[in-house]
């Protein structure tokens, strides 16, 4: 007998010896069914009363799995958090999961608490025939809490109980998969899912053997945004593994649209075809670092393609995705983002220089900063530094040149005045 035979055994005991306390009274608040679709045909399935202690929370719903992937990471930190689970059969593991998840949104999870506290369960969760949770992780978190002052009051979970199996064939994990999709649509107090753990809940659907045009259906998504989402999965795993981060999707929390500008306009057929393929690469890299600095915005990526077709910013920027020489270790982001600052900066220059009259006084700007630092007795400590220096140098240089245009075009002009 397996693990779950087992589990479904214990609340067939329980249901058997308890028929009394299964049964919904006529005055209980709670819907006396609840409809599910099941192997295409929609039927209604009785609720029915449980121990909280028979129920065990679905570890892996979609709307939870970031918060998920992070409490398993701090538990075992050498561990990648995708490769194993927590037994939510366990008290001490329930605990945890229960634990997070009143701190995944503490305000509502205390607004629903307090409606059941006042109202009572209203809805049933569905649980598979071995007494784990296809929905409502939170409400059975909640009657935990409750359960801790008035046990006999808050000590019982409504459920629909799914079937073992239909027709000699037994539920499976991707019919699940639908139902827990199809009650998170239609629910009222529900909580949204955030881009990330959409994508974490498609590829759920995807691992399990379920088509786009499938997972689409049931999340009431476009197809090519399910097929969107799943490329962008794949970018948010390279990141997390180059960054040492590997499974900790939590830490994507408000990064999503990065990787949407990243595959929009560095990854895309569309942008690959002007861009040089090994640029690219190098490109991403420094893009995987320079999205947890503070100021570098998801639009700044929109500026990358003008900077990899000048060869010398390129180069420039390119050079923060190499290896420290001094370290052997990859640049840190503030290094990093140095590189992106001088690339910027040229960049702008570039942009300027096709406005002539806007470089001039671009640099007669920087020239009247640079006179305030000297001024000021500032230069030793702001420009001493050898690669300053080489800059001085090379501005002094260049200065001679304009000089000698000035003084050219000066002699113009004092000959057309005669």
């Amino acid at each position: 007998m397996t693990y779950q035979e087992i589990l479904a055994q214990t609340i067939d005991e329980w249901i058997e010896t308890n028929p009394d306390k299964v049964k919904l009274d006529d005055d209980d608040v709670c819907a006396k069914s609840f409809l599910v679709t099941l192997r295409g045909e929609r039927k209604q399935y009785s609720t029915i009363k449980l121990p909280i202690n028979l129920v065990y929370h679905n570890v892996s719903n979609g709307r939870y799995l970031d918060d998920y992937l992070e409490l398993k990471k701090t538990m075992d930190p050498d561990r990648n958090p995708e490769d194993w689970d927590l037994d939510s059969t366990l008290d001490t593991d329930a605990k945890l999961i229960r634990e997070m998840l009143r701190n995944v949104d503490p305000k509502s999870f205390a607004r629903v608490l307090r409606k059941i506290q006042n109202n009572g369960q209203e809805q049933p969760g569905i649980i598979s025939h071995d007494g784990t949770l296809v929905n409502a992780n939170r409400r059975l978190a909640i009657l935990h809490e409750l359960a801790k002052q008035d046990p006999e009051k808050y000590g019982f979970i409504r459920v629909v109980r799914l079937p073992k199996e239909i027709d000699g064939s037994e539920i499976d994990s991707t019919e699940l998969f639908d139902i827990e999709v199809e009650c998170q649509m239609e629910k009222e107090d529900k909580l949204d899912y955030t881009p990330n753990n959409e994508i974490l809940k498609i590829m759920q659907g995807k691992k399990r053997g379920l088509s786009h045009d499938h997972i689409a259906k049931k999340m009431d998504l476009e197809t090519d945004h399910v097929d969107h989402q799943v490329i962008y999965y794949g970018y948010m795993e390279e990141c997390l593994e180059q960054n040492g981060w590997e499974g900790e999707f939590k830490r994507l929390d408000g990064k999503y649209a990065y990787f949407v500008d990243l595959h929009t306009y560095i990854l895309s057929e569309n942008a690959l075809a002007d861009i040089d393929p090994l640029d690219v690469m190098e490109a991403k890299r420094l893009i995987f670092k320079l999205m947890f600095h503070k100021k570098f915005h998801h639009k700044d990526i929109r500026k990358i393609p003008a900077m990899l077709a000048e060869k010398r910013i390129a180069e420039s920027l390119l050079d923060g995705a190499k290896i420290n020489e001094e370290t052997g270790e990859e640049f840190d982001v503030d290094s990093i983002w140095e590189h992106w600052d001088r690339a910027v900066y040229q960049q702008n220059v570039i942009e300027i220089s096709q406005k002539p009259e806007k470089l001039i006084n671009s640099i007669k700007f920087s020239f009247e900063k640079l006179k305030e630092i000297l001024e000021k007795n500032e230069a030793d400590d702001l420009l001493q530094k050898p690669k300053n220096l080489k800059s001085i140098g090379d501005i002094l240089s260049t200065s001679k040149l304009l000089e000698e245009f000035w003084n050219k075009h000066q002699d113009e002009d004092t000959d057309s005045d005669d």
